[in-house]
Parts: structure tokens; sequence; C-alpha cells
């Protein structure tokens, strides 16, 4: 799909840092090729699904999210394997 892999470019060159300006031009970048995004997060703690719908109208990229802490929650509900 041309569009992802142009976002994936696009962010490539954009590290994430927690400015706001940075997780706002992931919004509109996703708003504007029709695409969503869901979150599975561990360690960070919702900090990225928050990032992303602290932008008025965030309904139209972002679906859910997930924020599973314990290795058993991951492996049941995500199906996340366990590292040794």
């Amino acid at each position: 799909m041309p569009a992802l892999r142009s976002l994936k470019r696009f962010w490539a060159q954009r590290p994430m840092t927690l400015t706001c300006l940075h997780w706002n031009t992931r919004w509109y970048a996703l708003r504007e090729h029709h695409l969503h995004a869901a979150t599975a997060e561990s360690c960070t703690g919702g900090m990225i699904a928050e990032r992303l719908t602290n932008v008025p109208g965030s309904s139209e990229v972002f679906g859910f999210g997930f924020v599973t802490y314990a290795e058993a929650a991951k492996q049941k509900l995500l199906g996340g394997r366990r590292r040794d």
C-alpha cells in the first residue's frame, strides 16, 4: 500500500517525542491518508493512546487501545509470547 509506505518513511524521519507538535503531526498524517491507529501498550501505561486522543476529533483516526502490563494478560488478551 503506497500510503502506508509513505507514512513509514515520514515517521522514520521524525522520532517519537513527548512534544505535542510531533503527536499532532502523526494524527493529521493518519487522517490525511484515511488510516486508523490502535495501540497495544505495556510499560508506556497508555501514554501513546493518551497522546493520540488528546486532539479534538481523534475518533476519526483512533479506534481502540490496550494497556496490558502483566505477562499473563499479554498472552491471554493479545496473543503475546513470553520472552525468556
